[in-house]
Parts: C-alpha cells; structure tokens; sequence
C-alpha cells in the first residue's frame, strides 16, 4: 500500500523539516504549562517540553492520528508566543511572587485557547483532511488483490461468491 501521487505533492515531500505534533503530546504540554504555571513555586516541578514529529507520512506510511502543523493555521506562533511569555516568566521570577500576575493570566489564557482550539479541531488533521489538503490517494487495491484470494478463501462470503461466479459460468 502507498501514496501514488506521494512525489508530485512537492510541498509534503520537499519540506520534511516543518514541525509536526500528535494531538495527544500537545494537550499533556498544554496540561503540563498550566500545572507549571499554577504551581510555578514548587521546586519539583520542571517547564514541559514539547516533542516534534517530522511529516507523519511517508510513501509507504500511511498518515494516521491526529496532528497539528506549526505551518497550518497559527499553531506556530501560539507555540512560540507562548514559550516567549514562559521565559519571560522563568526569567525574571515574577511568577514566585505574583500568583496572579498579568503575565501568569496571560499564559494561562494562551494555554486555554489552545485547548479550545483543539477541541473545536481548529487546523487539526486526521487522516482525510491531511490526504485533501495535500491531494494524496492512498491505493490499497493492487495490494488487496495480492493478499485477498477468493477462490481460497474459507470464509463464507467468499464461498458464496465462488458457487455464484461458478453458476453463472
């Protein structure tokens, strides 16, 4: 089974370098700021880190799960917004002393946001919106005549379908 037009959608292809993370990863980060943030003065607890994945496709790998680009919709951005305010945050220590500071309110809003978002599927990809966005056909069926024989096949539908082909021949 493969993408059969997997070398023609250049932008999938050439551009292997963008970012990509699973839905599940994201939201334990998300969970994991907010916690940071909200309990920013235990000393046992360390900022989250955020794992990238490369395309999570290929040729020969079919794309499944759910995921979201940095170059799809303002993921990105959101990221890198928000790791600048959780900087600034660890930085200057502003968090240790102002529970409800401006800047802690504003990360929290930021990580909320994001949550909705993904709960609304706001530019999150599963499987059929991945292979639209990029023009991809997925061709199970040389490889399903390959697997799948009829004429031997013990299962009662395919038996069916052999005393009818044979009936009829």
């Amino acid at each position: 089974m493969v993408y059969i037009n997997w070398e023609e959608c250049s932008s999938v292809v050439h551009l292997p370098q963008l970012k990509w993370y699973s839905v599940p990863s994201l939201i334990d980060y998300l969970h994991g700021l907010r916690s940071y943030i909200i309990h920013g003065s235990r000393k046992d607890l360390t900022l989250p880190v955020l794992s990238s994945t490369p395309v999570p496709a290929s040729k020969t790998q079919r794309y499944e799960g759910f995921y979201v680009s940095e170059a799809v919709g303002d993921y990105g951005y959101k990221l890198d917004e928000l790791n600048l305010k959780l900087n600034t945050l660890s930085n200057n220590g502003c968090h240790r002393w102002l529970s409800s500071s401006e800047a802690e309110l504003k990360a929290l809003g930021m990580v909320n946001d994001m949550i909705k978002a993904i709960e609304s599927h706001v530019d999150v990809m599963d499987q059929c919106t991945f292979e639209a966005r990029y023009g991809l056909v997925w061709n199970t069926a040389l490889q399903d005549k390959q697997e799948h024989d009829v004429k031997t096949c013990p299962n009662i539908f395919c038996r069916a379908y052999n005393n009818t082909t044979r009936s009829v021949l």
